[in-house]
């Protein structure tokens, strides 16, 4: 067998994709569109997330190619429009064919955006050709556990067979071109000749280590991507007194030699087909993905969780009440005008009242562990130090309700001065108690929605 050459070593760029998530890129750029018929290679991280800070792709449209997700290390969800769900672990694979078009989300599994850890993997894009473009979407999901292995016989070289054939191990997935896809881990002194067919196109992606391709041994190591050129063979070795193993994607597919009309997550052969592809998706013909199910606050079947809030709030509610009234003292001692009017009183008494039910059922849920989540977007973190974010607050929805009650009631200065340092003060603990709830929610808010739960709890 003939062995390719080395037609050129390009260096990743690195960018943000999705919602933030940081990639290195080797293609599409510049100066390489594609390696037909692959259109896209990203390695995704690795990024080491803190609890409550993994990001990943909300939901978007796709027409005309495929999707693979190669998961290194991490936990990921999938959801589409088509009312497919999964999970990637560490060491999956999904590869999934958009074909006629849907809509889908990647995204940090909740219990990994809780705690936090490494997410490290990649996304391949896969043209499908003019007669498969609209062919109905498909996934496969293969388990780690269940990718085919493959070993030289010294054991220097292991390759996982994603896609084709290494060392007489054939993958499990069905792909519509001649494609092949391995993850390699060669040792030092290792060496590796993958027969590849002459009209194929072929490249290696290092990831990890460095090592020698082609016949002329042309060097490259981690984040740099080889073309190879013509040949029958591609070889990848590892120097005996290299410090560390070579990890590799090696990729290889039969050019389609189609136009390619490209935008955003539509590849398609033609503009007016793109057009088509964006109206039909602003029409929803790609269908749209359910929202996911809210936790809802159950029927209390008993009294005892109101029972374990109320001492608690009426103990807040007297304390208020005290520092208003004393203010009130203050003031007459000192001379200060009241501001008191028999509307304000009634106002600022049905502002207490409800200040003092909203507390009472943020409470209860809190003792419940029933709280409703609500997501907040990536670019909205800043705003969760802010006053905004602490109106979705019920612990300080109901509170600012008692303090701008007492003040309409008693109408004093110096009970509004004491009330905006009470305030004040609150802010601080509430924003404690944000911090707790985020070490269970991460980057999950806790928040009711517009309309204040009944007393039934039905919602």
């Amino acid at each position: 067998m003939t062995p390719r050459s080395v037609a050129s070593v390009i260096t990743a760029h690195r960018q943000l994709e999705g919602g933030g998530f940081p990639v290195r890129r080797p293609f599409p750029t510049a100066s390489l569109d594609q390696v037909d018929p692959f259109l896209l290679l990203d390695e995704m991280g690795p990024v080491e997330w803190a609890p409550g800070e993994a990001i990943g792709a909300p939901d978007h449209p796709h027409r005309g190619f495929e999707t693979v997700t190669y998961l290194l290390e991490g936990h990921m969800c999938h959801r589409d429009s088509f009312g497919h769900a999964g999970e990637l672990r560490t060491g999956d694979v999904q590869w999934m064919t958009a074909g006629s078009g849907l809509v889908h989300s990647e995204m940090p599994h909740p219990d990994f955006k809780q705690r936090g850890g490494t997410i490290h993997g990649f996304q391949l894009w896969v043209n499908l050709p003019r007669d498969r473009k609209l062919m109905e979407p498909r996934y496969q999901e293969i388990a780690a556990a269940e990718i085919p292995r493959a070993e030289s016989d010294g054991g220097l070289v292991q390759a996982r067979v994603i896609a084709g054939e290494c060392l007489g191990i054939d993958a499990r997935i069905e792909t519509v071109i001649p494609v092949t896809v391995l993850h390699l881990t060669i040792e030092p002194d290792g060496l590796l000749e993958q027969p590849l067919a002459p009209e194929l196109n072929a490249m290696a992606y290092c990831f990890g280590g460095a090592g020698e391709f082609g016949p002329q041994r042309t060097p490259a190591g981690d984040g740099q991507l080889v073309l190879f050129g013509d040949g029958e063979a591609a070889r990848i070795g590892v120097p005996a007194d290299a410090p560390e193993p070579l990890e590799a994607l090696l990729l290889a597919g039969a050019p389609l030699g189609e136009p390619v009309a490209r935008y955003g997550p539509f590849v398609m052969n033609t503009r007016d087909e793109l057009v088509q592809a964006v109206q039909d998706f602003e029409a929803g013909k790609m269908g749209r993905i359910a929202p996911e199910p809210q936790k809802r606050l159950p029927r209390c079947p008993d009294m005892q969780p109101l029972l374990r809030a109320l001492p608690f709030n009426l103990a807040l509610l007297a304390g208020t009440y005290a520092i208003a009234w004393g203010a009130t003292l203050a003031d007459a001692q000192l001379g200060q005008p009241s501001l008191e009017h028999p509307v304000g009183m009634v106002v600022g008494a049905l502002l207490v009242a409800l200040g003092l039910r909203l507390r009472l059922l943020a409470t209860i849920a809190y003792y419940n562990h029933e709280l409703v989540v609500v997501r907040l977007r990536p670019q909205q973190r800043l705003v969760t130090s802010g006053i905004f974010a602490h109106l979705r607050n019920p612990l300080l929805q109901g509170w600012w309700m008692l303090q701008a009650g007492w003040v309409v009631v008693l109408g004093t200065p110096t009970g509004m001065l004491l009330a905006l340092v009470l305030g004040v003060a609150l802010d601080f603990w509430v924003k404690w108690e944000e911090l707790t709830l985020a070490a269970e929610f991460g980057d999950e808010y806790v928040a009711y929605s517009a309309r204040t739960p009944r007393w039934g709890w039905q919602r």
